[in-house]
């Protein structure tokens, strides 16, 4: 298997340059603590990580899926009489809801990491250098699917990580934002282990990645961003004023505050 990857990850990597179409899927499960006062319950998502030669794509399979049936059946509407809503509602709630929003592009020819990110009813975006993270590599090895991984560690916006990598997979790209290893990072947990990313599969899939993203965003500075959300989630009624008819009932308010008081360990720290 690893022999087959490589010669055809070589046999692409011409047709691949300067492209933005994916050629490879590499399937991540993901587990997270929303709430470090219960480190026992924890979150889960599949994540899909689509990889060309010089761009990638990292986001919440199930997000993907549910954008898919709504953007197929857009395709098939010519006026809004003739949509099903409810045949599209009920095969979109068919699809496990996504635990992750965000959808991470690392464009390697710019440098830049674009993250597309929703807040309640508004979608928006920040940039961020690509080589920001500084990886020390240590003489560890085990195997993960079958491939000998190497260990590196680094440390990235407060927490501590440590990332297995397969030089057997030349992508130098992982999960997250997380890049620039010599080879594709397969497990990559903080050290208290309240996030983690462990590869199970890897597909071939061409998907057209500049389409893969939210419209009519809000460009913000990732500080602005982030404080942003943190006032938001200490006060939701300003992230719900928008709300069609501002219907939601004071009961259901306090309901939705206390939800977000639980979501008190952010996956960055230090943003």
């Amino acid at each position: 298997m690893k022999n087959l990857f490589l010669l055809l990850f070589i046999s692409f990597i011409s047709l691949q340059a300067f492209s933005q179409q994916s050629r490879y899927s590499f399937f991540y499960e993901a587990t997270f603590v929303s709430d470090t006062t219960d480190q026992n319950t924890k979150g889960r998502d599949l994540m899909v990580l689509w990889s060309a030669d010089n761009y990638s794509v990292f986001q919440s399979y199930y997000g993907f899926v549910r954008d898919s049936i709504i953007l197929a059946a857009s395709k098939g509407i010519s006026t809004p009489n003739q949509s099903n809503i409810g045949e599209i509602l009920s095969k979109t709630y068919s699809v496990e809801k996504p635990a992750y929003l965000h959808i991470i592009h690392k464009d390697f020819v710019k440098n830049r990491i674009t993250v597309f990110d929703k807040l309640f009813f508004d979608n928006y975006q920040y940039n961020q250098n690509l080589s920001a993270i500084q990886w020390k590599l240590h003489k560890e090895y085990k195997k993960h699917l079958g491939y000998n991984c190497q260990k590196a560690t680094c440390t990235y916006s407060g927490r501590n990580y440590i990332a297995w990598f397969a030089e057997g997979i030349p992508v130098q790209d992982g999960p997250y934002v997380f890049t620039g290893l010599p080879g594709l990072i397969m497990e990559i947990e903080d050290e208290k282990n309240y996030f983690s990313y462990s590869l199970i599969a890897i597909g071939q899939r061409s998907e057209a990645l500049k389409d893969l993203t939210y419209q009519n965003t809000i460009s913000l500075s990732k500080k602005d961003y982030f404080r942003l959300k943190k006032e938001l989630y200490a006060d939701v009624s300003k992230g719900l004023i928008s709300k069609p008819s501002n219907s939601i009932s004071a009961q259901d308010l306090k309901a939705v505050q206390e939800r977000y008081n639980k979501v008190n360990n952010p996956l960055e720290l230090n943003p």
